[in-house]
């Protein structure tokens, strides 16, 4: 059988000090492993975070909501992965900007990516598309005049998962506008961005 338990005595509540002065250890090991994962991430470009910013977003804070309301005005899908990156940074200067294109012969730099309700955000796609012969439909993800990155949902349709593909209308092959499928979806094109090495 168990002995009689003995009362416990008053607790005592800590000082700001003494709660403080336990609190450093845990500060330390959280610096300890923030120093560790940008050790880390110097050795593999491909995990860095995506924009050079991300708390300096170029849009105004975005719910689902506010992507819902942008898909209806342009009756277009943004496909999951974007809307994610999104609803975290509204676009911005990127960190990872280099991509490798046709059949790894050439490497291509994307600046920045896009976000909404800004003048110069993805509301901005027809217009720059008509201004610069794009193919349509498209969200335009990165422009630089005749050269752009953009969502392509010519084949996939106004609601499905688009290719992100590489257009410059300044350049011609075989009669018609250069163009480079990079990736059969933006999550996929996202996730191979790199360092310039």
């Amino acid at each position: 059988p168990l002995g009689k338990l003995q009362p416990l005595g008053k607790l005592q509540p800590l000082g700001q000090h003494e709660a403080l002065g336990q609190l450093q250890p845990l500060r330390q090991l959280q610096d300890q492993q923030a120093r560790q994962a940008e050790a880390v991430m110097s050795i593999l470009p491909h995990t860095h975070p995506l924009f050079e910013d991300p708390h300096r977003p170029w849009g105004p804070p975005l719910t689902d909501a506010g992507v819902d309301s942008f898909e209806k005005l342009l009756g277009l899908t943004i496909p999951v992965a974007l809307r994610a990156v999104l609803l975290r940074t509204n676009g911005g200067s990127l960190r990872r900007t280099h991509i490798g294109a046709a059949a790894g012969r050439t490497t291509l730099r994307i600046r920045d990516l896009a976000g909404i309700g800004y003048a110069e955000g993805l509301e901005a796609s027809p217009s720059l598309a008509t201004e610069w012969g794009y193919p349509r439909p498209c969200l335009v993800l990165s422009a630089e005049g005749p050269r752009a990155f953009l969502l392509d949902y010519r084949r996939s349709g106004p609601h499905g998962e688009p290719a992100v593909v590489f257009v410059d209308t300044d350049q011609e092959v075989a009669g018609r506008p250069l163009e480079w499928t990079l990736s059969p979806t933006i999550g996929a094109f996202l996730d191979r961005l790199t360092h310039w090495n």
